[in-house]
């Protein structure tokens, strides 16, 4: 497995692929605690520190980039210092920002998390949840769909920030239908998962997986019950679920569902795990 898996990854170099969907930056304050806030019972963080990264379908497209493959990004930001910044973090990364849409209407996506030697303490949130406007939706289509063309594969990074549409999701099926062209989705945590019918493969997590099946997963069998309800109703080729500590379940249409285990770390921070996986 893993001479094979070095194989997959080395076979990545030079490989277009299109990374389309909500776009965010990751900005992480690191420092010290040593007092409780006089103002309210708070630890006061001591910043030292300031990391800036590029988050949600940004993650997975540098990545992608680090790995060798040509990137190109597809996304929506806001006209904002913090739109401007992730562009050029995505760029330095080596990844093409062509595909990277500015509306005036709404914030760029942020998150903060403030970090005291090692431990997260909290994790602020700017950002606009709701679905962009059908203009916006349709520039995007637009060169989503010409992208896909010439690429090797397509990513969709659904955070459920307004970006990935129903019609989104529909244009680039038929696109990559059409090429052909693998079609490779992350869902969105909640909501109506049937938008994502026809896509080549999807890679939900247990939380999300539950909530698309109904199946509660706590054992094997069950992570290869849900894999196959999702195979079916959604005509995949293929579901990956991940399990966390306990590996992945990958189930192909036609086929069973292999289990494949995870070498547990003591890390103080998982984020971005999934985006890689």
């Amino acid at each position: 497995m893993s001479e094979r898996l070095a194989e997959l990854v080395t076979g990545l170099a030079k490989r277009r692929i299109l990374v389309a969907g909500d776009y965010m930056l990751d900005r992480y304050l690191w420092g010290s605690v040593d007092r409780i806030s006089q103002e309210a019972p708070i630890p006061v963080l001591k910043v030292d520190r300031r990391d800036h990264r590029p988050g949600g379908a940004g993650s997975v497209a540098a990545a992608l980039a680090a790995l060798g493959a040509r990137a190109v990004a597809a996304g929506i930001v806001g006209r904002d210092a913090d739109g401007k910044l992730l562009r050029g973090l995505l760029r330095a990364s080596g990844v093409s920002t062509a595909g990277i849409l500015t509306d005036r209407s709404r914030p760029t996506t942020v998150k903060t998390r403030m970090i005291a030697r090692s431990q997260q303490m909290l994790r602020v949130d700017e950002e606009s949840s709701a679905e962009t406007d059908a203009a916006m939706a349709a520039r995007l289509g637009a060169f989503c769909v010409n992208a896909a063309a010439s690429a090797d594969a397509v990513v969709v990074q659904d955070h459920a920030k307004g970006a990935v549409t129903r019609g989104l999701v529909r244009e680039l099926a038929g696109a990559c239908r059409k090429h052909p062209v693998p079609l490779i989705v992350d869902p969105a945590p909640t909501g109506d998962y049937t938008h994502y019918r026809g896509v080549t493969l999807l890679t939900p997590n247990r939380a999300e997986s539950q909530h698309a099946t109904g199946i509660r997963i706590t054992d094997e069998d069950a992570a290869a019950r849900a894999g196959r309800r999702l195979v079916r109703n959604l005509n995949l080729k293929a579901a990956v679920i991940t399990l966390d500590r306990e590996g992945m379940a990958v189930t192909e249409k036609g086929k069973g569902t292999v289990m494949v285990p995870a070498t547990a770390l003591e890390v103080f921070d998982v984020t971005g795990a999934g985006d890689v996986v």
